[in-house]
């Protein structure tokens, strides 16, 4: 099962099931979350609803529309760099693990690498 940035099941829409399903408590965690909901100040009750209110936000919407913007970038950095360079593709298998070892470098210099390590191992 794919996850999405918040460690949540993710669908094929990117969406985090979990925000979507709620989660069943026990009856002690119902007790012991009504407890304390019950001797909370107004102050602190409206903190804890907008906590939720943004987590919700932040977990639902905008971690996946982040990870969908990155995911579009590197895949515009990868289409442009195999434009500018023919062989870009050759490299295929030794960008992979390139970009593993490497995971913040751009297209451009995993290229690089992966072909400097081909012509040292005589490929």
């Amino acid at each position: 099962m794919r996850t999405n940035g918040s460690g949540g099941p993710e669908t094929d829409l990117g969406r985090d099931e979990s925000v979507e399903t709620p989660r069943t408590y026990t009856e002690e965690e119902r007790k012991m979350f009504e407890e304390k909901l019950n001797s909370m100040s107004r102050a602190e009750y409206a903190a804890f609803i907008r906590d939720c209110a943004v987590d919700s936000v932040r977990d639902g919407f905008i971690i996946p529309f982040l990870n969908a913007m990155m995911s579009e970038r590197r895949n515009m950095d990868v289409l442009l760099t195999s434009f500018k360079y023919k062989d870009f593709w050759e490299y295929r298998e030794l960008m992979i693990e390139t970009s593993k070892k490497n995971p913040g470098v751009d297209a451009e210099q995993v290229y690089r690498l992966a072909r400097n390590e081909s012509l040292l191992r005589g490929n």
